[in-house]
């Protein structure tokens, strides 16, 4: 019996029939429109297993194929890359390309000559990442064998038909912080060794490539440029795969003071020999009062590669794709050669927040103007167009869906399916139009350093000290970053695991990544890709990404005063296994929607009950909408909170930049203010700054570890030995009586502060504060970078009930920096 069945979604055919909606291509080809709906099926059965990355391939004689990743029920943590085919017209389950279940991701499809499939996919088997490849023989997939580097980590495999037969598989390398380009070639049903095509003092990921009649390989790549992410491309000696040439493609960007990306290249050649390559840029970013990274304002680019330079259609320019928030672009040719370029547009924040499709083809005499051809109610993670041609007027669609399903905890959750849409096209005509060029402008803004508030820093050196005879490093990160997973950002573009971590790592050289996705909403199938990502992106000793998520538990509307409880926290696990025990069920998480923590003292309770090895942080405790409640507390396991974020500082009420940004205001409750949890409360709380949705780089963790590892992490959190900063990376070491930040001791004798600052920009004053209240300034002449000072407080007897201390930096550019509190025992 089938296990799964491709079942015709008469709602969303209906829907774009009578109404429409999903039938909007609307461009005109010689007075009719070019595209329109036929068909839509929705894969169904076994709802216990979720389905993504599908793959469509044809041979072009009415065999089709479609391979997707099938990610087994809970507990199993095992995939299979399922295979369908089309048999008299219907699709129907055929099997596995794997042959049986492992631990796999990202798999890529294509035909071979022999008119039979090839099939790649990651493989994760013992810790290590490498390349599975099979093909098929007479309808059935041949025994897998694998590909990767002697060191690092493979990922991310593509397939690529070339000229005469041949067909490339390439892929990224990871080893020590650093991603690297390999290569190798299918020819007469035999895989070359494979080559790598980048140097290891580069950062080079994200390949495409395209082989040319001329004999030639053209791989364009995305490349780090300071904290910037521009496009080049190399040129190879398809033969010896010799590097013959670099052409930059895209530097920098629209943006003069911000962060600018080019990412996700496509290649393609059209039947009349031209290059075309399009990628992903941020240049409409307008959010500009916070991060802002990977939210909807995306454009795609459409630029030919000629006689050694770039250049764009004069007709449409440069920017093909704007407007619509859109996302990887990907290149599809009809059975006659004719070219088309689809996006993944939607989900921005101007009412358009579900994901949809849009499409331009090369017609003689230029590119079509993009058009939606399907409209979906899909928000939050993003997958590549799969587009087959039948033939010239019908061509099949893949694209993953999210349903909502009941869980035993009577809320709902997403799991992840497959859908299929079936097109009639216009037959492309012949005709004698030109395409006329105008020269591309390659290079823009990238500067070096960014005077805004937002992020864009470059990695530094670490720092080190010696205390009560122990070395610690100084490390510097974020553990509060979303990614595409969590539905509650209005776009629902969060980037993806991939984007987060590498701009944590390129962008904002950080040591330690976070990605907190919110628990109530997420299955487990994306837990486990979840933290595989973590455990991929994770060297211990150079970049630490650390499993982490946030559970969520707001006030109702309209509250006087907050209720028992509440307020959002992120929960830092000491490793994947500790985070794997926040695992409900194989449809949910644990949250605030389950019965067994759906609030913070439960939480804990649950935690401890579990044995779960973690950390949670309260974070954005002051917002309106979101407040903590500080009548309860677990100094255990929430021993700091995120002082700093987007929306504003939380020490007092008229404390500096109390709301960092307009669209968020604070709550009309003063106890949910540190200095209530503090000094009213007697709480004992450590101090980070973190970054959240798209707003990576404002808000800064910083840790003195005692080694650099997911372990050390959680020790230095545990025992406050942190500060955080509004984003720069602002050096401190403040001790009190000789006891570092965090620390707690005995009152003996009157309390002298040690303090040591660097910063980034010139330090405008130092703060000492005694029970959240200044009570010592200091304002550096000439500009200076650097203060130290020691100081003793001889007016502490004032007060009573508590007694703390903790420091303030401000630049002049006005970025501060607060060191945890020292605690002294009153009693």
């Amino acid at each position: 019996m089938k296990r799964r069945q491709f079942v015709r979604n008469i709602s969303l055919t209906s829907l774009a029939v009578s109404a429409g909606v999903l039938n909007s291509f609307g461009n005109q080809l010689h007075g009719k429109s070019a595209m329109s709906l036929i068909d839509t099926f929705s894969l169904n059965g076994f709802d216990d297993e979720t389905e993504e990355y599908p793959n469509l391939v044809t041979n072009g004689e009415g065999d089709n194929w479609m391979f997707s990743l099938r990610r087994l029920p809970y507990p199993k943590s095992q995939e299979e890359i399922a295979c369908y085919k089309t048999v008299t017209g219907k699709w129907q389950e055929a099997g596995t390309a794997s042959l049986k279940a492992g631990q796999y991701e990202n798999p890529t499809a294509l035909c071979l000559p022999e008119k039979q499939p090839v099939v790649a996919w990651n493989r994760i088997k013992d810790g290590k990442w490498d390349i599975q490849v099979t093909q098929y023989k007479n309808g059935k997939p041949t025994k897998p064998f694998s590909f990767s580097a002697l060191e690092g980590k493979a990922v991310n495999p593509k397939l690529v038909a070339g000229e005469n037969g041949t067909v490339w598989l390439s892929w990224e390398n990871y080893l020590e912080r650093k991603f690297s380009i390999y290569v190798c070639k299918n020819e007469n049903g035999k895989w070359s060794e494979p080559v790598q095509l980048t140097p290891e003092n580069e950062v080079c990921f994200d390949p495409a490539l395209a082989e040319g009649k001329d004999g030639k390989l053209y791989v364009a790549h995305g490349t780090i440029d300071g904290f910037h992410q521009n496009i080049e491309m190399r040129i190879f000696d398809i033969n010896s795969l010799e590097l013959i040439k670099k052409v930059p493609v895209a530097i920098g960007g629209g943006l003069e003071n911000r962060v600018n990306l080019n990412t996700k290249p496509a290649l393609a050649f059209d039947k009349n020999n031209r290059l075309w390559i399009s990628w992903e840029n941020n240049r409409n970013t307008h959010r500009l009062d916070d991060g802002d990274n990977y939210s909807g304002d995306r454009c795609c680019s459409m630029v030919t590669y000629a006689d050694g330079k770039i250049l764009e259609p004069a007709n449409t320019g440069k920017w093909l794709f704007d407007g619509k928030n859109d996302h990887l672009p990907t290149f599809v040719k009809d059975s006659k050669g004719n070219l088309f370029a689809f996006t993944r547009c939607g989900g921005d924040f101007v009412g358009n927040f579900t994901w949809k499709f849009r499409v331009s083809e090369l017609q003689p005499d230029g590119w079509s103007k993009p058009e939606i051809i399907l409209t979906t109610k899909q928000k939050g993670q993003t997958s590549i167009p799969s587009v087959i041609f039948n033939d010239e007027n019908e061509f099949w669609m893949s694209w993953r869906i999210e349903e909502r399903v009941a869980t035993d905890s009577g809320r709902n959750t997403k799991a992840t399916k497959i859908n299929l849409s079936k097109f009639s096209a216009q037959e492309v005509q012949p005709g004698s139009g030109k395409i006329n060029f105008d020269l591309a402008t390659v290079e823009e803004h990238h500067p070096k350093s960014i005077t805004t508030h937002c992020g864009g820093r470059h990695r530094i050196e670490r720092q080190k000290m010696v205390y009560n005879g122990e070395e610690y490093t100084l490390l510097l990160g974020d553990l509060h970053e979303h990614s595409e997973g969590s539905y509650c950002w209005p776009a629902g573009t969060d980037g993806t695991l991939h984007d987060d971590y590498r701009y944590g790592l390129y962008s904002e050289g950080y040591d330690f990544v976070g990605i907190t996705d919110h628990a109530e909403g997420m299955d487990e199938a994306y837990w486990r890709k979840n933290l595989r990502i973590a455990d991929f992106y994770n060297e211990e000793g150079l970049y630490v990404a650390i499993p982490s998520i946030e559970w969520t538990r707001s006030t109702p509307k309209g509250y006087s005063k907050i209720p028992k409880g509440v307020g959002h926290r992120n929960i830092i696990f000491a490793s994947t296994e500790e985070a794997e025990k926040f695992v409900r069920n194989g449809n949910e998480m644990y949250s605030s929607n389950s019965p067994e923590c759906d609030y913070a003292p439960k939480l804990w309770e649950f935690i401890k009950e579990k044995n779960i090895d973690c950390v949670a942080i309260p974070h954005h405790v002051t917002d309106e909408t979101h407040p903590c409640d500080w009548s309860v507390r677990n100094e255990e396991i929430e021993p700091i909170v995120e002082l700093f974020q987007c929306r504003g500082n939380a020490e007092y009420r008229g404390c500096p930049r109390e709301n960092n940004v307009d669209r968020h205001q604070t709550t009309h409750c003063d106890e949910a203010f540190m200095d209530y949890a503090l000094r009213e409360k007697g709480y004992n709380i450590g101090f980070i700054g973190s970054g959240e949705h798209n707003s990576m780089g404002i808000g800064l963790a910083a840790l003195w570890v005692k080694e650099v590892s997911r372990k050390g992490i959680l020790e230095a959190l545990r025992a406050r030995r942190c500060f955080g900063t509004t984003g720069d990376k602002i050096f401190m070491d403040v001790k009190v009586n000789d006891i570092a930040m965090g620390g707690v001791t005995k009152l003996k004798g009157v309390p002298e502060i040690y303090i040591k600052t660097q910063g980034e920009k010139e330090i405008e004053r130092v703060e000492l504060l005694r029970n959240s209240r200044v009570v010592q300034t200091w304002k550096p002449e000439n500009g200076d970078k650097s203060f130290s000072i020691k100081f003793t407080d001889e007016h502490y007897e004032k007060e009573k009930n508590a007694l703390y201390y903790y420091v303030r930096v401000r630049q002049t550019d006005e970025h501060l920096a607060w060191s945890s509190p020292v605690f002294f025992e009153l009693t």
